[in-house]
């Protein structure tokens, strides 16, 4: 699996094991490729899953909304991966030895023989399947893996928007804006802010970083203002998360 997962990739895996809920069949995930209708191809480890993209927002921003048909639908276009058996090397050719008796018999043995292989085969991955299926998980612990997955990337889920700023006569540049929140579950706090101040050809004149010692809770968000010293030559300023701690 990547080890570099954008949010939705991230958001599959627990949604995945609410999916197991409604059809156990699903394996472990493995992989995943946005199409280009914007649903995602999931590979898990024993076939395929398509999963609508609406879905993946629908479980981020408002699980309690999905309905347990929604998820069984959902469920229920897991394809599974199917086994081909085939028999090399026995070949018979009737025109060549004229034995009919004898190409009867092959063949009726070929049909015993790839018979017994294919019901073998379906047997040995059926036991498999049940040893390896893991038990469903509750919602108290699908809820505990979502928070885990927001509290282990606080910049994935902590955005803002570019502020306002002036330069004061006392030669301060003053910054207003406002940080959020689009966790569903996890607070974050002390969010470190990147500050870029830039000439008026783009050029960087001098980046610090400021942090803002307030709790954001999910989905919430509140304002900030920043005072800096040196506003001379300062002709636009550019700001960007560059971390935060989960609470």
């Amino acid at each position: 699996m990547s080890t570099l997962l954008n949010e939705k990739q991230i958001l599959i895996i627990p949604l995945l094991a609410k999916l197991r809920e409604h059809n156990p069949n699903i394996g472990a995930y493995e992989k995943s490729i946005l199409k280009d209708d914007f649903n995602y191809n999931v590979k898990v480890a024993n076939g395929r899953i398509e999963i609508a993209d609406e879905l993946i927002d629908d479980f981020h921003r408002a699980p309690i909304t999905i309905t347990a048909t929604r998820y069984r639908n959902a469920a229920m276009r897991f394809m599974p991966n199917t086994a081909q058996t085939a028999i090399p090397g026995l070949v018979v050719n009737p025109k060549r030895n004229g034995n009919w008796v004898f190409y009867t018999l092959a063949m009726i043995l070929l049909v015993l023989i790839a018979s017994a292989l294919f019901q073998y085969t379906s047997e040995a991955e059926s036991g498999s399947a049940i040893l390896a299926k893991p038990p469903p998980k509750t919602p108290g612990e699908l809820r505990q893996e979502l928070l885990a997955l927001e509290k282990s990337s606080p910049a994935t889920y902590i955005t803002i928007k570019q502020p306002s700023w002036r330069a004061s006569f006392s030669g301060q540049i003053v910054l207003a804006g406002e940080i959020k929140n689009k966790a569903t579950l996890a607070t974050f706090k002390d969010v470190v802010l990147k500050v870029t101040f830039l000439s008026k050809t783009g050029a960087a004149l001098r980046t610090n970083q400021y942090t803002i010692y307030e709790f954001v809770g999910p989905s919430k968000a509140i304002p900030y203002k920043l005072k800096v010293n040196g506003a001379r030559d300062i002709a636009d300023v550019k700001v960007e998360v560059a971390g935060g701690t989960a609470k």
